[in-house]
């Protein structure tokens, strides 16, 4: 959902986080856009899965 936290992991280590600014319909899909900073570079607005932090992601809320 929306201001989710998507946290990227490698094993139990957290190598990167971002926040979820939307969800799109694309297809039969939703893709989850995500506002993140790469490393020393600029921020990017990209799908979840795309990203050079790999696939293994989860999302963190403090909804109930």
């Amino acid at each position: 959902m929306q201001g989710d936290l998507a946290i990227y992991r490698s094993g139990d280590i957290i190598e990167h986080t971002g926040v979820v600014l939307e969800i799109r319909k694309v297809g039969e899909e939703t893709v989850p856009l995500v506002l993140s900073k790469w490393g020393p570079g600029p921020e990017y607005i990209h799908a979840v899965a795309r990203t050079p932090y790999g696939h293994e992601y989860e999302y963190w809320t403090e909804r109930p």
